[in-house]
């Protein structure tokens, strides 16, 4: 999926890693 590969390429430029648990949290 294209959006996760944005959202991979964006959280490294934020340098965040919280967003992957939200989105683990959000899939369940």
């Amino acid at each position: 999926m294209r959006v996760l590969e944005e959202l991979e390429s964006w959280c490294g430029e934020q340098g965040v890693g919280s967003v992957w648990e939200l989105v683990g949290a959000a899939r369940g």
